[in-house]
Parts: structure tokens; sequence; C-alpha cells
């Protein structure tokens, strides 16, 4: 299985994942490292295999993916409200109200793409976490 680095380093964290490809840690100790970073969405157990687990790992990181991306998306919708707000405090309300026209339009946008994409995504993770509930504690 090959493992991107960006995955890798977010999932277990740089030294470790170095340490691992250099032989210098086994199996247990990403296992370890999973947990102690990302316990919170599932925990790993010892006795699993880590190749098994991966497939719920990488869904978790398409998740993070995807959520720093609509946040920047987001960033940038406050940006244009907050250019609406200093043209009503210029006096220029016309200009105001086309800009706040545009975040709407931004705004509906990113509701489509979170339906679209990340609802799907959360309802697979459920159906997972009925199916494994013990590793979501």
């Amino acid at each position: 299985m090959i493992i991107d680095y960006h995955f890798a380093k977010w999932a277990f964290g740089d030294d470790v994942w170095f340490r691992y490809l250099t032989d210098e840690c086994d199996p247990v100790d990403v296992m370890d490292a999973w947990n102690n970073l990302h316990s919170d969405i599932f925990r790993i157990e010892h006795y699993s295999s880590l190749f098994e687990d991966m497939g719920r790992m990488r869904q978790a990181y398409e998740m993070h993916k995807h959520g720093e991306i609509m946040d920047r998306k987001m960033r940038k919708v406050t940006g244009i409200m907050k250019k609406a707000e200093s043209e009503i405090k210029k006096g220029k309300p016309n200009a105001a109200a086309k800009t706040i026209k545009q975040a709407e339009k931004k705004n509906d946008k990113l509701a489509d793409i979170d339906e679209k994409v990340r609802d799907p995504k959360i309802a697979k993770c459920d159906a997972v976490k009925k199916k494994h509930p013990k590793d979501f504690r």
C-alpha cells in the first residue's frame, strides 16, 4: 500500500512516520501515534490490522482536507461581508448591497458543495460507526 507523505504526517506525525520508514519503530508504535493524535475520530486496537484500518484513516483524512478547503472558502465570504460593512461605513449603500449579493451567491455555492460532498461522507462515516461501535468511544 502506497501512503503519501501528507496523509502519513497528519495520521501519525512526522517523527513517527520517519522512524517507521527507517525501521526504528514498528506498526504498534504507528498505531499508538494514531491513537494519540486521532482517538477522537476512532481508536485502533493493537490486535487489528493496520492495513485494514487504513481505509477508515484515509476517509478521516479526506474529511479533514475537505474541511480545510471549506474553511478557506468561508473566510473569503467573511472577507466579502467585511468589505460590504466598510462600504456602508463609507456611505456607499448601493455598493454594499452589490457586495452582499456577491457574498450570498458564494455562500449558496458553499452550501451546495457541503450538501453534495460532506453530507454523503458523514453518512458513510455513520455507517462505519454502526458497524464498528467499539472503535468510536
